[in-house]
C-alpha cells in the first residue's frame, strides 16, 4: 500500500520522487531530468539578466559603465527565452509531478485488489477453465471413440 500524501509531499521536495516510491522509477527519473533541465535553463542565463539589470541601472543613474564583461556575458549565454522556458515549465513539471504521484498512490491504495482476493479469483478462473477443458475432452471422445 502506497500513502498518497506520502508522494506527493516526496515530489514537492524533490520532483520525481514520489513516482519512485510508487514504484514508476522510469517515470520518477524522467521527471527528475525534465526538472534538472529547466533549472540549467533558468540559472544559466541568470548572469545575462543580472548583467542587463546591471547595466540599465548604472545608466539610469548616469554611473560610468564597467568594462564590457556584460556584453561578453551576453555573447556567450543562450538567448533569454530559454531562461522563461525555464521559469515557466518548472512550476507546471512540479505541480504536475505531485498530483501524479498522488494520484498514482490513490489508485495502487484504493484500486488494487486485495492480493489473497486477486490470488483466489484467478484460481477461480483457473478451475473454470479446467472444467471447460474437461468437458471439450468428453466432447471429443463422444464424437471420436
Amino acid at each position: 500500500m502506497k500513502n498518497s500524501g506520502l508522494a506527493a509531499v516526496l515530489s514537492f521536495f524533490i520532483p520525481g520522487l514520489g513516482q519512485i516510491y510508487n514504484g514508476q522509477i522510469g517515470k520518477g527519473l524522467i521527471f527528475i531530468f525534465i526538472q534538472l533541465v529547466n533549472l540549467i535553463l533558468i540559472f544559466i542565463t541568470l548572469p545575462y539578466i543580472y548583467s542587463l539589470i546591471m547595466k540599465e541601472v548604472l545608466e539610469g543613474l548616469g554611473a560610468p559603465l564597467p568594462p564590457d564583461w556584460f556584453l561578453k556575458v551576453k555573447r556567450d549565454l543562450a538567448p533569454v527565452w530559454l531562461t522563461g522556458i525555464g521559469f515557466i515549465a518548472f512550476p507546471v513539471f512540479w505541480i504536475w509531478g505531485m498530483m501524479d504521484a498522488y494520484n498514482t498512490a490513490e489508485n495502487i491504495y484504493f484500486h488494487r485488489a486485495d492480493p489473497a482476493k486477486e490470488l483466489v479469483g484467478k484460481f477461480k478462473e483457473l478451475q473454470k477453465s479446467i472444467r471447460n477443458l474437461e468437458e471439450d475432452i468428453a466432447e471429443l471422445k463422444k464424437k471420436y471413440p
